[in-house]
């Protein structure tokens, strides 16, 4: 049974710590809403009309006797003002869905904010509105419909994608009141992504199972959701999806996702289209450099920034020039949805897990990133204590090919931070971080042929 918290007690838990990053226009704070849940998972952001920004994600229990499966496991959406410090957080609970989960949110013109919330495992959904103080305003069951998307619309309301039953619609639009203003059927199976073009109309993305074994689906509709055209693009993996969709300022389409192939692997991609559904370029991305492409957003002279998995398993962005070419790669975790991150001005807005841990950051690059060393997974690499204060033991085995070894540490950014040098015969290094603050860090050994996997260590002060 979910504890009965008031929102005035769950402030009082909040703020764990907080630190300005580079300048004031960047933040980092951690917060733990629910101390008694053992991490979070997050969804989208949503930048709002008063500066600040609206997340959404959710909160869970694990069982200790069933790993893998949770006890408890519900929605949360929260606000944040201009400076990342939290206004308000709310659950996403509904009477019907015993454990919910959040899918995504939009930011209405009237400082309202709409979430899409749906079962952990199995049943129907709901989406929530609130006002600008976080108090519901209305609560809906949206039909035969798994919405996994939002926008909002010029006209103040909201519209939902999702996956739903063949013979129902799966893109939807509801007025600022939560009324049914119109329903249509996208020929696809699930629908991940939608934005609003700049003509009125909507694009969306997903994948669709009519053929093959399941096919990259974006579509184009009017203002009144009817279909323009749909295209399909049939990868060489056992399953295509197209997990986002953005509209460039050139008024490109790009659509991004991964070719899952259970033998050879599941690179990204990023496939470009112009306004007609036709395609301009399609780029596989290296899985040297990363794949699982989830999030994405249009930056600087036209680049795009995409956060998804890469090698080892470590989160990323990549950042690719108009061409579709790779410029450079920054490590972070980030948030899951379609709009897991947005791009303020030139900053980066994103919230990471297993805590809250909301970031207004700059793109750092990071040099570690090198992808014509190949990674050697045999290096023994870890560290103890784990977590410490100030100092920790980093320990090692290196391989006698391994030449002129460096040890590298950089924070949870990837801004370099300190580098050692090291001997072949050498086995361990004492790092003392007295000088550092509290956080996530990365470290790794490179040398002039090879380079070791990245691990984290953390420094609680």
């Amino acid at each position: 049974m979910k504890s009965r918290i008031s929102k005035y007690m769950i402030l009082s838990f909040l703020i764990i710590y907080s630190s300005l990053l580079i300048a004031q226009d960047t933040w980092e704070h951690v917060y733990d809403p629910y101390p008694y849940f053992d991490g979070y998972l997050r969804e989208d952001v949503v930048k709002c009309s008063d500066g600040g920004y609206a997340f959404c994600g959710s909160g869970f229990v694990e069982d200790p006797w069933n790993p893998g499966f949770y006890i408890e496991h519900f929605g949360i959406t929260f606000k944040l003002d201009a400076d990342g410090i939290l206004e308000w957080i709310d659950q996403d609970t509904v009477s019907y869905i015993p454990m919910s989960k959040d899918y995504g949110l939009a930011h209405l013109s009237d400082g309202s904010i709409v979430t899409a919330v749906g079962p952990e495992f199995a049943g129907n959904c709901a989406l929530i509105k609130r006002d600008t103080q976080g108090n519901r305003v209305w609560q809906i069951y949206p039909g035969p419909i798994f919405p996994h998307s939002l926008i909002d619309t010029e006209d103040g309301g909201v519209v939902a994608v999702g996956n739903a039953p063949w013979e129902e619609n799966n893109i939807k639009k509801f007025s600022s009141e939560g009324e049914l203003q119109w329903e249509k059927r996208i020929r696809a199976s699930n629908l991940y992504s939608v934005v609003t073009s700049f003509d009125g109309g909507f694009i969306t993305s997903g994948v669709y199972y009519g053929q093959n074994n399941g096919d990259v689906a974006v579509a184009k509709t009017d203002a009144d959701g009817d279909t323009l055209w749909t295209k399909y693009l049939d990868g060489f993996g056992d399953a295509d999806y197209g997990k986002c969709v953005i509209e460039t300022s050139t008024h490109n389409i790009l659509v991004f996702g991964e070719f899952v192939n259970l033998y050879t692997g599941s690179p990204g991609y990023i496939w470009m289209l112009d306004q007609n559904g036709e395609t301009i370029d399609l780029e596989i991305i290296d899985q040297d450099i990363g794949w699982a492409i989830w999030s994405a957003n249009e930056y600087l002279d036209n680049s795009i920034i995409t956060w998804g998995n890469g090698p080892d398993h470590i989160a990323r962005y990549n950042r690719f020039n108009s061409e579709l070419e790779h410029i450079d790669t920054m490590i972070d975790l980030c948030s899951g949805g379609d709009k897991g991150f947005i791009i303020d001005n030139s900053y980066l807005v994103f919230c990471k897990w297993p805590d809250l841990t909301v970031n207004k950051t700059m793109y750092q690059p990071v040099s570690i990133e090198d992808n014509f060393i190949p990674s050697n997974d045999n290096i023994l690499l870890t560290n103890y204590p784990n977590p410490f204060n100030p100092q920790t033991n980093i320990l090692f085995h290196l391989p006698t090919n391994f030449e002129n070894p460096v040890l590298e540490i950089f924070n949870v950014k990837g801004q370099f931070m300190e580098s050692f040098k090291l001997k072949t015969n050498q086995s361990s290094i004492i790092w003392d971080a007295s000088k550092y603050s509290t956080g996530i860090y990365l470290y790794q050994i490179k040398s002039d042929n090879l380079i070791s996997v990245i691990n984290k260590m953390t420094l609680l002060k």
